[in-house]
């Protein structure tokens, strides 16, 4: 199991970029390559917005992380496309998605982002790895299962 550090991730509040803290309990971090992007923010995101109800009753939160995005950029995305119940953290820098291994080059036009992927993690620890089954009906199948 290994333990997961946050460190890196920031989000917009009070109109300032703030270090976001991974907290302990029940978390799905969901890695995002694109915001404002088709698949991104039709299908990917829009499944745990609108099944946020349904993971909500396992006690666990979502969080997507943004890398090669500032929290001004992914907090003006929260307020587009997601939900109250779900937070959308930035990594400008990739420093957290690199510290993993969840980095994707998409070449001089976009750069590096995140790969997408799913993890459960409690008490700051991975506890459960979605693989290439990260979307909403994948989580929601788990805690089923």
């Amino acid at each position: 199991m290994e333990e997961i550090n946050s460190e890196g991730l920031y989000v917009f509040e009070d109109d300032d970029h703030v270090p976001y803290v991974l907290t302990n309990e029940p978390t799905i971090l969901v890695g995002l390559p694109g915001v404002f992007t088709p698949h991104c923010t039709d299908v990917h995101l829009a499944g745990y917005v609108n099944n946020i109800h349904r993971i909500k009753q396992y006690n666990a939160k979502v969080v997507f992380i943004c890398a090669g995005y500032d929290p001004s950029v992914t907090n003006a995305y929260k307020k587009m496309h997601g939900h109250s119940d779900i937070e959308i953290a930035a990594d400008p820098l990739s420093v957290f998605t690199t510290r993993y291994n969840q980095t994707i080059n998409f070449g001089p036009s976009m750069g590096v982002r995140s790969k997408r992927y799913a993890w459960l993690v409690e008490n700051k620890i991975k506890i459960h790895d979605f693989l290439d089954k990260c979307y909403a009906e994948d989580v929601i199948k788990y805690y089923a299962d």
